[in-house]
């Protein structure tokens, strides 16, 4: 049975003018487990004052959520092994050696870095986006015009005009709308595109405009109204300029993430070094605000093997 290995409380005052190289090696050794002196002995604080959060630490947050947020872009772009050789040979990420400096030298290095990467990034990332976000919104009018495709007429007449309201949607109560319509001397044609439970129709409707209000509230009740508005020409059409415009913009998005991929295969790996540096830094950072403090010293805390 394995049992865990038993671990000692120690505490230690250093002077302040050797704490950065005290936090430095217990960081890079791994000895300790700093702890919060306020917290584990709040009767300390008779004694020292709290020590302050280092101002260093909020830039070093801004660094990283910078060096994240490309990270997060390029992620789903960076090549990898899938199936079988993934579960058998991983991916395993690529070692890069950095050189200890001081945290200036490394805001200095992460600036000249993403000069213009992080620009072109963002940049290529926005389009992407645009282009899915249209491509969605090119999908749901294609569907719509889906269920219209049977009809002959112009999408520009649906809505009201100076004689006639035309209408267009999808309803489950055809019997009705048919009869309603009827009764308003309108038109209608309709198209079964459900089966069974599913059954639903498309329907197109013309009434006189003396008659809209009682159309809207026919419409209102029963049918699933549909617009297209500022497409023109047939159903059939409009929807082959859609399926053009669509595999235009699926080029467009391609050409964008090949240039992704490039980016992520060059730069990916220097990011995460990046982003690793300054967290290393802000985490050395942090601790020193457990410590307590006086004058000229600091009370260090924590736990050992």
């Amino acid at each position: 049975m394995l049992l865990p290995a038993p671990m000692k409380k120690v505490s230690f005052i250093v002077h302040q003018s050797t704490l950065d190289k005290v936090i430095t090696a217990l960081h890079e050794k791994g000895l300790m487990q700093i702890i919060d002196v306020t917290k584990e002995d709040p009767g300390l604080l008779k004694e020292v004052e709290k020590n302050a959060v280092d101002p260093e630490v909020t830039t070093c947050m801004a660094y990283e959520n910078r060096l994240s947020n490309l990270i997060g872009i390029l992620q789903p772009f960076v090549s990898s092994k899938t199936g079988l050789k993934a579960l058998f040979s991983p991916m395993v990420p690529k070692r890069k050696l950095v050189e200890k400096k001081n945290l200036q030298t490394l805001y200095k290095e992460t600036d000249v870095f993403l000069q213009n990467l992080e620009e072109e990034i963002l940049s290529l990332d926005k389009g992407l986006r645009m282009l899915e976000e249209r491509v969605d919104g090119v999908n749901e009018t294609m569907e719509k015009l889906s269920y219209l495709l049977s009809y002959n007429f112009d999408l520009s007449h649906i809505g009201e005009s100076r004689w006639v309201v035309v209408k267009t949607g999808l309803t489950s109560d055809i019997e009705f709308v048919k009869r309603e319509i009827k009764a308003l001397d309108g038109v209608i044609g309709l198209t079964q595109i459900g089966k069974k439970k599913e059954k639903k129709w498309s329907v197109v409707a013309v009434c006189h405009v003396s008659c809209k209000e009682k159309m809207d509230v026919v419409w209102q009740k029963y049918v699933n109204d549909l617009h297209f508005f500022p497409l023109t020409g047939t159903p059939l059409q409009a929807y082959k300029d859609l399926q053009k415009q669509k595999d235009n913009m699926i080029k467009e998005m391609k050409v964008i993430k090949n240039s992704l991929h490039k980016i992520a295969a060059k730069h990916f790996y220097e990011l995460l070094a990046k982003r690793e540096e300054i967290q290393i830094e802000r985490v050395r950072r942090e601790v020193s605000s457990g410590f307590g403090k006086t004058s000229t010293t600091y009370v260090v805390e924590g736990w050992v093997l």
